[in-house]
């Protein structure tokens, strides 16, 4: 399933919102439960977490923020599909408690192998250093 850009939910509170203005100064209970239904879509569209990343290009575009590397979480939850979002999260509050490696954390919960964890920090090693430049020699 596609997740909604983040500003798809913005434009729509920002019409809600002059929706509602519109029928508290209008007295239209009609327009007035429009624009409540129109905002509370929006609203969670926002809470769910509505942001983008888009498929390969996407990763590569979140492996440039990163200096070459991609998150582990995004190549769990949206290249190898291994785990979902809402086991991310559970992982990483988890993380957050104990200190420890994400990927260790996640095997320790069950919801993943260390073969797959190997294989997943293989790719984001080898996204590292294609990113980094070649050393040059010295003259």
């Amino acid at each position: 399933m596609k997740r909604v850009p983040l500003y798809v939910g913005l434009v729509i509170a920002m019409l809600s919102g002059l929706v509602l203005g519109y029928a508290w100064l209008g007295d239209n209970a009609a327009w007035w439960w429009i624009g409540a239904l129109s905002l509370l879509s929006a609203a969670l569209m926002a809470l769910s977490g509505v942001h983008m990343l888009g498929g390969p290009a996407g990763l590569q575009a979140a492996a440039r923020r990163r200096g070459g590397k991609p998150l582990l979480g995004e190549l769990l939850t949206r290249k190898y599909r291994l785990i979902t979002r809402a086991d991310l999260e559970r992982g990483l509050a988890q993380q957050r408690k104990t200190r420890e490696r994400l990927g260790m954390v996640l095997v320790q919960m069950g919801l993943l192998t260390l073969e797959q964890l190997a294989e997943v920090l293989e790719e984001q090693i080898s996204h590292e250093a294609a990113a980094e430049p070649a050393p040059q020699p010295e003259a």
